[in-house]
């Protein structure tokens, strides 16, 4: 998939999201917006950045004409729109404080908007396989991967408010322990090997400020934001256009809030698990039809 075929599925993918929403889309995408080829100075990850002093928003990342390289430059281009819609006078007040949950779960909306288009889209039986494939294990990386994460950190942290200074053997045995909850490892589901215990390690920013906390809350906001858009429902639709820099404060737990989605209760976290359900039952089916 070349870029350019890519950022035509992409506006196509956000149908759901009005058609106000797809117009802003195709105006933003016509504009210099993102930085695509290889350089040697770009880190792995992607990133996109607010306009500032009436610059419009920037997003940089390596396209490698894949799937996940699309999948990624859907998440930018539909937060590029979000961002590119607030008003030049205003800026991001308390960004620091949680902000990210927000444009994250915008991030996440576009990828999932994505990953839905590209199945109904595939190009037969194994093609859309792959795309259910990859759409679950996003979900479940975005969410499930990130909220045990974050489980650990809390427990690491709890040690140490006891006055404990846990071992790296004890770190390991501990993020083992969860890995095998999380995957089933006790009911048969999967055996998880004492090797991955060791994983912590990899983790970047661990002990540092549980910012893998925001990426589960952004996942159960972008799943509750798409159901409620694909529904017809305004207020949803409005959080992707009319929400950041409307007001003194932009706080994610009072803009979600107005968009219906509140993360205090169980709705969005009961919208993740109903895409997930649909996501494995549409693969089951697949898979059982054997055509």
């Amino acid at each position: 998939m070349t870029a350019g075929q890519s950022l035509s599925a992409i506006v196509a993918a956000s149908a759901p999201l009005g058609e106000e929403f797809q117009a802003k889309m195709r105006e933003s995408l016509a504009k210099p917006w993102v930085h695509l080829p290889p350089s040697p100075t770009k880190r792995d990850t992607y990133e996109i950045f607010p306009g500032a002093g009436g610059a419009r928003p920037f997003g940089l990342m390596t396209f490698r004409d894949d799937l996940a390289s699309s999948r990624a430059l859907a998440g930018l281009a539909t937060l590029m729109v979000t961002f590119a819609a607030v008003p030049p006078e205003r800026s991001f007040d308390r960004w620091e404080e949680d902000t990210g949950v927000f444009s994250n779960g915008i991030l996440e909306a576009g990828r999932f908007l994505h990953d839905d288009y590209v199945i109904d889209h595939a190009d037969g039986r194994t093609e859309r396989i792959a795309a259910l494939v990859n759409a679950i294990d996003s979900l479940g990386g975005a969410f499930f991967r990130y909220a045990m994460v974050s489980e650990f950190e809390s427990s690491v942290q709890d040690a140490v408010l006891r006055g404990e200074a846990p071992s790296g053997k004890q770190l390991t045995e501990t993020y083992l322990s969860l890995l095998r909850t999380y995957y089933g490892h006790e009911a048969g589901v999967i055996d998880v090997d004492e090797i991955f215990g060791r994983e912590w390690i990899t983790n970047r920013v661990s002990f540092i400020s549980f910012e893998m906390l925001n990426f589960p809350l952004a996942a159960a906001a972008a799943a509750s934001l798409v159901e409620k858009a694909r529904a017809g429902d305004g207020s949803a639709r409005s959080a992707f256009l009319h929400a950041l820099g409307r007001g003194e404060i932009d706080l994610s737990s009072e803009l979600l809030k107005n968009a219906g989605v509140d993360l205090a209760t169980p709705g969005p976290y009961e919208a993740v698990a109903r895409r997930m359900n649909d996501l494995i039952a549409r693969l089951e089916r697949q898979v059982d039809s054997g055509q």
